[in-house]
């Protein structure tokens, strides 16, 4: 039991707390009641072997979409770039063409991000049903453990627990430590405003990820773009600008002029900031309408 229990990871132990608080009360008869000659022994444990094996199945299946569609997405969320610029052996490119390059990446990015939240949203819909439905007690068992989720969406104001979360889940945490504790049945009123709000805390956590991703491949794409343009001149690496000379008699100018340069460095960056509107809100599960035409309508007045 000790070993299932604490394999759980940090994560998701507020939301698998009240299946932990069922498995100790199955068990707990065998601490305080039952002996070896108690004639139901054997059906207490049967029963106890039945809700460890659930525990543990419930557990492997929370734990295997968590690692897979949402650590992993969020990780792969963070590879994908807001930018390109031309290769060492490609030749400069057209200012048309920098631009054009650029907002067809911006495009692909939104609709990529967009997917990839959704993505890690259903994941994260899929753990919460799955803790909220699945009942690890065995048939004919009957358990007290007084907890209820609050199913609240992503968008809602934080409650106060959720507020002082660190302090509180270092208490969850705990009892997956140590689940000898919730035998004595104090630790379980205490901690229920806590469970009750875990699965507005994992939408809202989770729905922070996707901003705190977005901002990141924002700034890494545009210090990408400054520190290209910024660097010194060295002759191995290709200019991004095809820049030509045109004779003003009496003076010789260049084309495009250093202001259209500008002024496109301006709007590129623009559209890379943009990218984060093609990245639809969290919905809790509800029907969710996409922001692709509003970002590229924002994209093409720019």
């Amino acid at each position: 039991l000790l070993s299932v229990v604490k394999e759980v990871k940090l994560e998701v132990r507020p939301l698998l707390l009240p299946h932990l608080v069922k498995l100790t009360n199955i068990i707990e008869p065998g601490l305080t009641k039952l002996n070896w000659v108690s004639h139901n022994w054997k059906e207490f444990v049967d029963k106890g072997n039945e809700a460890v094996q659930n525990f543990k199945i419930l557990t492997e299946r929370v734990h295997d979409v968590y690692v897979n569609r949402v650590l992993e997405v969020l990780r792969s969320m963070q590879m994908i770039q807001l930018h390109t610029l031309p290769d060492n052996d490609e030749d400069p490119w057209a200012i048309e063409c920098f631009c054009g390059k650029i907002e067809a990446v911006c495009r692909n990015a939104a609709i990529e991000l967009h997917k990839k939240s959704l993505m890690v949203e259903e994941a994260v819909e899929e753990i919460l049903s799955l803790v909220k439905r699945i009942d690890i007690a065995p048939e004919g068992a009957t358990t007290e453990d007084g907890f209820a989720f609050e199913d609240q969406s992503a968008g809602e104001p934080a409650t106060s627990s959720s507020q002082q979360q660190q302090s509180d889940w270092s208490l969850v945490w705990e009892c997956f430590d140590k689940p000898h504790i919730l035998l004595s049945g104090g630790m379980a009123k205490a901690m229920q405003d806590i469970v009750k709000s875990a699965v507005g805390d994992m939408r809202r956590y989770y729905s922070r990820k996707i901003v705190d991703v977005l901002v990141r491949v924002t700034r890494t794409s545009l210090d990408a773009l400054r520190r290209r343009f910024a660097m010194e001149y060295i002759s191995e690496r290709t200019p991004v600008f095809k820049i030509n000379s045109v004779l003003i008699i009496p003076k010789v100018g260049i084309q495009p002029t250093l202001d259209e340069v500008q002024e496109v460095l301006v709007r590129v960056g623009k559209n890379i900031v943009s990218v984060s509107k093609g990245v639809g809100q969290w919905t809790a599960g509800e029907v969710q309408v996409t922001k692709y035409c509003i970002f590229m309508y924002d994209i093409q007045k720019q």
